[in-house]
């Protein structure tokens, strides 16, 4: 079982905070986000290593997804 998590606006984006899944081959992220879902201003955290949108998620993995935050 794979998990994401949402943070901040993303969570609304996608409904929920945390998602766990039950993959039985690698999946590409993308393929699992919502349709509607951002491709840009975001981070990606897979077992705690950057990733991307086309990066395979494997069973057992953790992926956190975050907006880019900003300030001065």
């Amino acid at each position: 079982m794979a998990e994401i998590k949402f943070l901040g606006y993303l969570a609304e984006v996608s409904g929920v905070r945390k998602k766990e899944l039950v993959l039985e081959t690698p999946t590409a992220l993308k393929e699992i986000l919502p349709p509607a879902f951002p491709s840009e201003n975001i981070i990606i955290l897979i077992d705690g290593k950057v990733g991307n949108l086309d990066s395979l998620i494997h069973p057992g993995q953790s992926v956190v997804l975050m907006p880019v935050l900003s300030g001065g």
